[in-house]
């Protein structure tokens, strides 16, 4: 008998790593077929014959269920065609083998063994006493008797496994199924360490004379068993928690805490059963990080969060908090929230919805760092928000605000004055403030200052106009121009000029929308006036 420890994952036969499933005893091709795990290619051909037939009279939709704890119902045309192929290969037949009933003899039927004729009756009772009778004999009756007791009762729990999962079972099957998967596991770990089965189990790879079988194969075999069968428990684990049945989650956790075997292997058999779920979720932040256009983020992001959301409430019911299998996962959800929400922020201005990504996204996130980088970039929204970079444009409340529209408010503030030998040098801080402007509202205000320019053309047209009238006069008069007049022409010239903007300015109003504010009304912006309570001024600098 090898020693089968430690495992190394890299030696672990992949074929029973496959078939590793809830449904690895429903799959089984020999229960499936309904042969005996001693049946010869001979035996194998007559039954394929046998379907062919069959399917020739019309009739392959389903084959008579027989042999030992046969499949009801019976099972379908595309299950014996897998199990058909599962039979031809040597790894895989040699795993159905030997999670499948050994006759007592070499016999190619299992109708002349006892207790196999009492489990096709549906007898389970009167196999598990004729095996439990047998299990203490030092020979090779023994040993087909310890892993047939152990076949069983896996059997029989993955039976009403499968039962609870479509109609549901009483609380005495339940405990029934419990004491099945104990002994069960039990006797698995006598049948693994047994000498006796050890023997069987060559004796059967030199009877099927491949040369592909060898007695590595059988190493890898019963190193394989503990991890496959610890990964039947962590899938209905998994099961259990996407159905959000934390009771049959804890069921299931803690058979495989009193399974006997190393926490090393429940950790990864946990590992491989959640992988899916990771796979899952890791594909769902690809597609959203992929997304090109910005201007979905928000959509995209939030359908991120929504969708993954189940699956991480799963692996937060598996697994403990702190380990990476959980918490890398969370923490990249989030992060491809945050970089939605940072993208669909500068590209459409609207931070408050950026924001809120970035809010939920932080729910997710686990590790410290991340943690830190959400909370940064929600003080940059915040920040855009106040400074206006919200979308809305200030002059009508209407519109969206568009880039390359905004207006800047020059702003200064901490002015510092420091007394020096030859006078006094200042120093300040200057801030320029965005205040987001439409196209619409560009129109208007450039309408504005076009009518209120035009205006004052008008207005030193006229003034030029009396002014050289009042000329001709005084010198048709030959009288002189005195420094008066110069005063009150110069004077004469600033207040038309004054007027001439204004009445520019109102036939500007008048000819524009209602509703939108003049340009002027950048100074009364929230951020503005936070920032002149806070002391600082409109300009570049003090003079």
């Amino acid at each position: 008998m090898p020693d089968l420890e430690p495992i190394v994952i890299d030696e672990l036969l992949v074929p029973l790593l496959e078939a590793a499933s809830p449904e690895l005893f429903r799959n089984n091709a020999f229960r499936v077929l309904g042969l005996s795990v001693h049946a010869t290619d001979r035996d194998i051909k007559k039954h394929a014959e046998k379907i062919q037939m069959m399917e020739r009279l019309g009739n392959s939709g389903k084959l008579p269920s027989t042999g030992p704890m046969a499949i009801e119902p019976p099972p379908m045309a595309d299950m014996i065609s897998d199990a058909m192929q599962r039979i031809r290969d040597p790894e895989t037949r040699l795993t159905d083998e030997f999670f499948w009933f050994w006759p007592e003899d070499n016999s190619h039927s299992d109708s002349r063994d006892e207790a196999l004729a009492a489990l096709a009756a549906r007898n389970v009772e009167g196999a598990l006493k004729m095996w439990g009778q047998r299990v203490g004999n030092d020979d090779d009756a023994g040993g087909v008797a310890l892993h047939n007791l152990a076949v069983l009762n896996l059997v029989c729990a993955l039976d009403l496994q499968l039962v609870s999962q479509t109609g549901g079972i009483s609380a005495q099957q339940q405990e029934e199924q419990s004491n099945y998967w104990r002994t069960g596991l039990w006797r698995l770990g006598q049948t693994l360490s047994s000498e006796r089965v050890y023997s069987q189990l060559i004796s059967r790879i030199r009877a099927l004379a491949d040369p592909r079988l060898t007695e590595e194969t059988v190493r890898r075999l019963l190193a394989t068993t503990p991890l496959a069968l610890l990964l039947i428990n962590a899938q209905l684990a998994v099961r259990a928690a996407q159905r959000e049945d934390i009771p049959e989650v804890n069921r299931q956790l803690r058979i495989m805490e009193n399974s006997g075997w190393s926490a090393e292997l429940i950790e990864e058999a946990m590992r491989r059963a959640v992988q899916p779920l990771r796979e899952h979720i890791l594909r769902l932040c690809t597609i959203a990080r992929d997304e090109a256009d910005e201007t979905l983020g928000a959509q995209v992001a939030t359908h991120l969060l929504e969708q993954s959301k189940p699956f991480l409430t799963a692996l937060d019911t598996l697994l403990p908090s702190g380990g990476p299998l959980r918490d890398d996962v969370r923490d990249e959800v989030a992060l491809v929230a945050l970089h939605l929400g940072i993208g669909y922020g500068n590209k459409t201005n609207k931070w408050a919805e950026a924001q809120d990504l970035m809010d939920r996204a932080r729910t997710y996130a686990i590790s410290p760092s991340v943690r830190q980088r959400i909370t940064e970039n929600l003080e940059t929204a915040k920040t855009n928000i106040e400074l206006g970079v919200h979308g809305h444009c200030w002059f009508c409340g209407d519109n969206d605000g568009e880039a390359g529209h905004e207006i800047e408010v020059p702003m200064y503030g901490d002015v510092v004055r420091i007394p020096v030998y030859n006078g006094t040098q200042v120093t300040w801080r200057n801030l320029q403030v965005s205040v987001p402007r439409c196209g619409r509202c560009v129109e208007v205000h450039q309408r504005h200052a076009k009518f209120r320019g035009r205006g004052s053309w008008w207005a030193f047209l006229a003034w030029a106009i009396t002014y050289g009238l009042m000329l001709l006069i005084i010198s048709g008069l030959e009288a002189t121009v005195g420094c008066e007049t110069l005063v009150l022409a110069v004077i004469g010239l600033i207040v038309i000029r004054w007027v001439g903007r204004d009445i520019g300015h109102q036939l500007a109003v008048v000819s524009s929308p209602q509703g939108i504010m003049p340009d002027s009304h950048k100074s009364q912006f929230p951020y503005v006036q936070k920032m002149i309570s806070a002391g600082w001024s409109i300009g570049k600098g003090p003079t």
